[in-house]
This record gives C-alpha cells, structure tokens and sequence, in this order.
C-alpha cells in the first residue's frame, strides 16, 4: 500500500492549512525535517504541542519518515558531522522512524558552510564520500537511509551523472532513493531536457518515497543577459507538469511506499492558499489510488560518459574544488570569474573538462543561493531554519 503525507512544517498558516486534512483522516504519514525544530533559541528545541503529539502519533503508527537537510553527505571534510548525527540519534532513540534521508550534494568544506545543497562533480571519490557518510547515518539511526536528488545543477552534465551516482551510492548501502518530481521539472526546464527521459535515468527500483511540490522562477543575469530560471522553492501550488510527471513515475516504482506533499508553512497565509493546498494533496491521493500495479523499468545509463571527466580526480581533489567553489561563492565573486579561477587551477587539473563546462547562469543562481542561505551563526552553535529555499535541492 502506498501511502500519502505531509511534509511538517510548524508554523501557523500551515497548522490552520491542514487541519481539515488530518480532521478528515487523510493523512497516512509525517515526514519531519529534524532540523526544523534545532536552534531556534538558546534553550531546549521546542516545537508546538500539536507538532509533537502529530510527531508521536505518527510514530507509535510507525508511519513517521526523518529527513534531514544540513548533513551535506558529499562533503569530503565535514567537522560538523559528529555532532549532526549525535542529535539525528538521539532523535531517533526519541521516536520510531521508519527510514531517515538526506540530500544528493555538498554545502560545507571544512570550516566553510554555503547552507544549502550544491552539485558536485561525479566520480569515485564522490561516490565513496557519500557512502561513508550514509554509513554512518545508518549506525546512528539504526534505520534505512536515503538520499533526495538535487534539482540544482551547474551544468549539464551534473543532470545526466546524477542518476547513475544515486545509483551507485544506494546501492553500496542498500539505500532508497527520495524522488523529488520538482527537482526533476526544475532540471528539466532549466537545461531543456525530456522530463520523462530524465524521470527514467533515475535508479527508480530504489524509490521508496516521492517528493511533490511548487517551485517558482527566478531571472539571474549575466553578462547582461537574463535568463529564466526554475527555483525549487516550496511556496507555490503544484504544477500541473509535475502532477502529470507522478502518473508517469507512479507505475515505474515497485518498492513505493509514501507520496509526499511539500509546502513552507508561511507561503500558505489566507483561505485561499489553504484550500489549494488541500486540493493538491487530494490530487495526489486520487493519482495513488487511481494507479494501476507497478512494473520494474529499465534503467537509462546516459550519465556513464559525463562521470569520466572526474574519474581522476581523488578525494584531495575533490575536497579542493569544494573548497574553492564554495570560498568563492561566499565571496560573492562573479560567475565568469568563479569559472575561470577552477579553470586556472592546476590542483584541479582532473576537473577542469567538468569546470569547462559549466554554466554561468546556474553558478548566479548558486551564488544567490548561498548569499541567502549562508549560516549568520555556527552550524555548530545552534543555527536552525524553518524552512527550504534550496534552488532545487529539496
């Protein structure tokens, strides 16, 4: 049985959004975004009375799903890791979960912290980076692990090797795959790309749960030249592409277990917004129930080619193009010369075939994204955030 749920966020505007969904029992499963309730003052984490007894609730259902958005599992240096999963522990150890995931890409280099997830270039050394850190993700939950693809990509390259890095990475830890048909749309769009060739090079043997949600646009320019740019950012209504692109997923998923609904509490102000929310969760459970039986697919592998530009390059290698790329987004350096710089670097000689190919408007749209997103306090030191902006990441 596949369920549909919700995504929790705690603010008001959302509690009055879904109230009715939950009054009339609709709701089959929460998953929870740990990190929502982490920082917020300087003292104990505290989330409303009504999230923590929909928390319990669902958990004691064992229909309760973790998420987490700050691990940055792709980071080859992550100082911060230890303490991130003492806390995903003990909040498992608080409550049953039936599987915890994280997000394809990196945000932290060492002591560096762009704040949100950014692509990487694929490769061995990424892929053994992430496995490590998906193994101990699952020694500290004691759950199965996952991870969400990215819908932000600096190239189009980043596109097409992302599927088979998924691939190789879940399947190294018996891992599930959290398919986010907006990230999908957003790569789509923003690099012209059959969304349903696109749908169909992810590992979907490995999905067990999909992410469903609104986005909305952006225009970065460079060089005096806009260009119009599809965001992952939460706080819109469903589009119908994506809806259309579950019909299409829902039959090549064998191992599907949650459909989930994903909106940021504080877009949804005004009856208005609450009620096309509810109608987009209506529309995914009328979609659930309407579908025929699952059928494997067979798996695309265009990406194989794109992954050999890194094949060379080792986890020193790797580390140093973190490094380099998010200083200089942080900086706020212009794209042309955020590319040239990895171009000129000869450390970085077995990635420079992926530099070359970047794309300036999407290093603008990473640039922004960062700016934003950038920790005005130590991930250490209790920073949380109620909500994603990730550019596609979420």
């Amino acid at each position: 049985m596949i369920h549909v749920g919700l995504s929790l966020m705690i603010e008001e505007p959302f509690r009055r959004a879904v109230l009715p969904l939950f009054e009339a029992g609709v709701v089959d499963a929460l998953e929870y975004s740990f990190e929502i309730g982490w920082g917020r003052h300087p003292g104990p984490d505290l989330l409303p009375d009504w999230a923590e007894a929909l928390l319990d609730h669902y958990a004691e259902a064992g229909r309760l799903w973790g998420h987490g958005v700050t691990m940055s599992p792709f980071s080859v240096h992550a100082p911060h890791h230890d303490r991130w999963l003492a806390r995903v522990a003990e909040e498992c150890r608080r409550r049953a979960y039936v599987g915890v995931s994280e997000h394809h890409g990196f945000m932290v280099a060492g002591s560096l912290d762009g704040g949100a997830p950014l692509p990487l270039p694929p490769g061995p050394a990424a892929a053994a980076t992430a496995v490590a850190a998906l193994r101990r993700l699952a020694e500290a939950t004691r759950t199965p692990v996952g991870l969400e693809n990215l819908a932000l990509a600096l190239a189009e390259a980043d596109v097409h090797a992302q599927g088979p890095l998924l691939a190789e990475v879940l399947d190294a830890v018996d891992g599930y795959l959290v398919l986010d048909l907006h990230n999908l749309h957003c790569q789509a769009i923003n690099f012209g790309i059959d969304a349903r060739a696109l749908l169909l090079a992810q590992p979907l043997s490995r999905v067990r749960c999909i992410h469903v949600s609104g986005g909305s646009w952006s225009e970065p320019s460079v060089g005096g030249r806009a260009r119009r740019f599809r965001r992952d950012t939460h706080d819109h209504d469903v589009p119908a592409a994506v809806h259309e692109l579950l019909h299409q997923a829902l039959p090549h998923c064998p191992r599907l277990e949650l459909v989930v609904l994903e909106r940021i509490g504080f877009t949804l102000e005004g009856p208005a917004a609450g009620e096309r929310l509810r109608e987009d969760f209506m529309r995914l459970r009328a979609a659930v129930e309407g579908h025929g039986a699952s059928v494997p697919t067979p798996q695309a592998h265009e990406a194989h080619a794109a992954q050999a530009a890194a094949d060379d390059a080792d986890e020193r290698v790797l580390h140093h193009w973190q490094t380099q790329l998010l200083q200089r987004l942080l900086e706020g350096q212009p794209p042309e010369t955020i590319r040239a710089a990895l171009l000129a670097d000869p450390e970085l000689r077995p990635l420079h075939a992926h530099a070359a190919g970047l794309d300036l408007h999407a290093l603008e749209v990473a640039r922004a994204l960062v700016a934003k997103w950038r920790p005005t306090t130590s991930r250490h030191g209790h920073r949380g955030r109620d909500y994603r902006d990730d550019g596609g990441a979420s």
